[in-house]
């Protein structure tokens, strides 16, 4: 490709045009196969193939079997990155402007409404203006009913995550007979 390109230089008070000459080259391939490898035109899909790629994500298929269905049922010819983006990308809207916590009350909330007898607790630590969650607690009607056979029982559980050590944290929560609980590290 040969460009043509003006340049005004200075010599004390005087003032030059330099025109010149330039010939310009890709210093790569340049196609319509390099163009369709570009991630933002492999992954091109109408909004209703995106709803249906949406519900496959919902009902819980694989990132496999999404990709098969984008290359059997549309144009596009995605890769396993280009499906992984966009998976993240449709959960992420899902999620919409709700915070964590607004999401943890949810999911709380639901598995209240399918165990008939199951009991969720969220203490939080409120210091100043942070509100932070210390310790959420989930029993199922079946826990209940194993704590109810054998009272004498203390529940020992790991939490997520490790210390500085990489040693996992214990809690022991133990209950008296009139139904005080206390926390022992």
């Amino acid at each position: 490709m040969f460009v043509l390109s003006d340049v005004v230089s200075r010599e004390g008070a005087r003032y030059y045009l330099v025109i010149s000459k330039h010939e310009r080259e890709h210093n790569h391939r340049v196609g319509k196969q390099e163009f369709d490898q570009i991630p933002k035109n492999r992954m091109c899909l109408d909004s209703d193939e995106l709803a249906e790629v949406d519900l496959l994500r919902k009902v819980g298929v694989s990132r496999g079997k999404n990709l098969k269905f984008i290359w059997d049922n549309t144009e596009a010819e995605p890769c396993m990155i280009d499906v992984h983006n966009l998976l993240a990308k449709l959960k992420l809207s899902e999620n919409g402007d709700s915070s964590l916590s607004d999401r943890l009350s949810e999911t709380l909330d639901q598995i209240c409404e399918d165990e008939p007898y199951g009991v969720a607790h969220v203490d939080i630590d409120r210091s100043g203006d942070k509100h932070i969650a210390r310790c959420i607690i989930i029993q199922t009607s079946h826990m209940r009913s194993l704590f109810s056979c054998f009272p004498e029982v203390i529940l020992v559980d790991a939490t997520h995550g490790t210390n500085a050590e990489h040693y996992k944290l214990f809690s022991f929560m133990v209950h008296d007979s009139f139904g005080h609980g206390q926390h022992v590290q």
